[in-house]
């Protein structure tokens, strides 16, 4: 053992003690609005011996000895002490991160550790992020995504920090998301600009601010120089335009605007902030600015500009729009007339609004660009966009001839229209790979012309409803077909969203089969009392079939939290002397634990209905729904 790890070895108590180890913080910028929004908590060891001493130095010695649970728990103390101090002096308090190593929780209750300390200190626990390596997550990664489950349930966030630096997958990305995980944490971007990466809010790096003491932060205060805290009370709004995917249609689509992803690409659009006096761009992407540069010789920037100076210019009949849309919350269409001559066809919405300085933020999108000698569409492509369609043919029956309103992948040019030929051709080829393989048969013998131009003929819309694979999953989509108004040779066909709608309805058809089973099931049975069935991804939860005597205990019959509610239903329906037992054998991790070990879950208690005592067994059994994990919990009585 060299003289430095020895020395880090012998002097750890004493240096938390003597505070030689404190927190440095890293401020995390919002993107949108160039404020702190979060800041990580950093140790350093600064010893009176030795000097500065580097987290390269003494974090691998400590975990390695797996001592580093010490500091971790030390910083974490140094961030709630620095968090109330920031309240109690009139600042602004935003979240702060804490990291932790995979060691941590071999050597204590860390889950317990952190929530009795945050607690204790007054601090809401969802100021405090859990932040954890990626190759921490992978040494352990079903341990540590039981971990990770723990704190979400109990109000924490959970970041995943250096994602792709190590050999996670995108798919292990998705399982953790599902798991708790709240944000991943590139190891590094490219660029700094205005549309830096999609969906990434937030910046941090040396470009900002190095990890400063909380000495240094009062000073730059002192001294004018900090950067400087979000409001609180602007958050929400400031992360819901700072997380609008500026390369995706969908946000067009206000009935699911997070469902379909990556579908598009590319389409010109910003995001603008407005009042009553003035307006600037919040953020645009690359398409949006080469649109204004090509069409207007001129570059975006976030400065402020008065409203009564652009009504002065030609730019007001534009700006009238803006203030309309912002007015009524309602999406428009607006077709505008470029220097040049043609004409630019936008569509602008309402995103949200800041509760302080009550601005709003618009999405405005280039549409198209078209030449206004070629004549138009757009006023009935207008038409069927309002009806939430997130995909657009206009389809010359005659020549087969189309239009999609996409736009070019890969190319510079601007280009929102991809004209084509051949149209059903084209579709009927590339359902064998796009759409789910028990839907491709039906969708070809349905999707031809002959039969289309058949149905319009006799019902005047022809609608199909299958579903398509995004990343290898299936969702239901619905297309509709409709002539142009006084124009048969041309159609709109406009696909939508209606998984959300599909998967209800499924539901619902599964909730009345579930009760015809668990009915029978009671009938078989007749002792048992209730049956619930919990859904292990969400915890949500019904109850079938309860008796009348169970039912006198009024408890209710569906939640959101199964294992939540369950711990307060025991005060009043369990006895007192079973209470304590109860509650310590009846949560998830406990149940679950004994059906992996033992295939089922037993315990027995006496509830108390209408006064009287009622001894009763609980059995708790794993089973697939729809391919999704239930857990089936049924009460009898002894």
């Amino acid at each position: 053992m060299n003289d430095n790890k020895q020395y880090i070895l012998d002097n750890l108590d004493k240096a938390l003690q003597e505070e030689w180890i404190t927190a440095y913080y890293q401020p995390i910028i919002r993107a949108v609005n160039g404020r702190v929004c979060d800041e990580e908590a950093l140790a350093r060891w600064i010893d009176p011996v030795k000097g500065f001493l580097s987290p390269a130095d003494f974090i691998p010695v400590l975990e390695e000895e797996k001592l580093i649970y010490k500091v971790d728990l030390h910083i974490l103390d140094c961030v709630l002490e620095k968090m109330k101090y920031m309240v109690n002096t009139g600042h602004f308090m935003c979240s702060h991160s804490i990291n932790l190593s995979r060691s941590d929780f071999d050597m204590c209750d860390m889950v317990q550790e952190i929530v009795t300390r945050v607690d204790k200190s007054g601090i809401p626990r969802d100021k405090i992020n859990i932040e954890i390596t990626e190759s921490t997550l992978v040494n352990d990664f079903k341990f540590m995504l039981s971990q990770i489950e723990k704190f979400k349930r109990l109000g924490f966030s959970v970041w995943m920090d250096d994602f792709g630096s190590g050999y996670s997958s995108l798919n292990t990305l998705a399982s953790l998301e599902g798991g708790g995980i709240t944000k991943a944490i590139l190891p590094e971007l490219t660029s700094i600009g205005n549309e830096t990466f999609s969906g990434c809010s937030r910046l941090q790096g040396y470009y900002y601010c190095k990890p400063v003491s909380l000495e240094q932060i009062l000073e730059r205060y002192k001294t004018g120089t900090q950067i400087g805290f979000e409001n609180p009370a602007e958050s929400a709004y400031s992360q819901q335009i700072g997380e609008v995917n500026l390369h995706d249609l969908s946000i067009l689509n206000q009935n699911d605007n997070k469902g379909f992803s990556n579908f598009f690409n590319t389409l010109p659009m910003a995001i603008m902030e407005i009042d009553s006096d003035m307006v600037r761009y919040v953020r645009a992407n690359k398409a949006y600015s080469d649109f204004m540069e090509k069409y207007f010789f001129m570059k975006q920037d976030r400065s402020e500009v008065p409203i009564k100076m652009i009504m002065q210019g030609p730019g007001a009949a534009f700006m009238l729009v803006l203030k309309q849309a912002a007015k009524e919350g309602k999406p428009m269409f607006v077709d505008e007339k470029l220097p040049e001559g043609s004409k630019a066809h936008y569509y602008i919405s309402k995103i949200t609004e800041n509760p302080v300085t009550k601005r709003t933020a618009i999405v405005v999108a280039v549409l198209s660009v078209r030449d206004a000698e070629t004549g138009e569409t757009y006023a009935n492509i207008a038409r069927a966009l309002a009806m939430d369609y997130f995909n657009l043919f206009y389809v010359n029956l005659e020549t087969e001839e189309y239009i999609e309103y996409t736009s070019n992948v890969g190319e510079d040019e601007i280009a929102t229209e991809k004209p084509g030929v051949n149209f059903f051709k084209v579709v009927r080829m590339a359902a064998p790979g796009s759409l789910h393989e028990e839907d491709v048969d039906v969708f070809l013998e349905a999707f031809n012309k002959e039969n289309i131009t058949k149905v319009l003929d006799e019902q005047g819309t022809f609608v199909l409803t299958y579903r398509i694979l995004k990343y290898g999953m299936p969702y239901y989509v619905s297309m509709k077909v409709m002539r142009m108004q006084n124009d048969n040779k041309h159609i709109i066909i406009g696909v939508s969203n209606v998984d959300t709608q599909m998967r209800e309805k499924a539901q619902l058809e599964q909730a009345k089969q579930d009760k015809l089973v668990y009915s029978r099931l009671m009938a078989l049975a007749g002792d048992y009392i209730c049956i619930y069935v919990i859904d292990l991804k969400t915890n949500s939860y019904v109850q079938h079939q309860a008796t009348a005597e169970f039912e006198q205990l009024g408890i209710q019959t569906q939640g959101k939290d199964f294992f939540a509610d369950t711990q307060v239903n025991a005060d009043k329906a369990v006895i007192e002397e079973d209470r304590e037992q109860f509650k310590r054998y009846h949560t998830k991790d406990n149940i679950l634990a004994a059906i992996e070990k033992d295939g089922v879950f037993k315990s027995r208690h006496h509830l108390l209905i209408n006064g009287e005592l009622v001894f009763v067994s609980n059995r708790c059994v794993l089973t697939k729904e729809n391919g999704e994990d239930k857990l089936i919990m049924g009460i009898r009585k002894v």
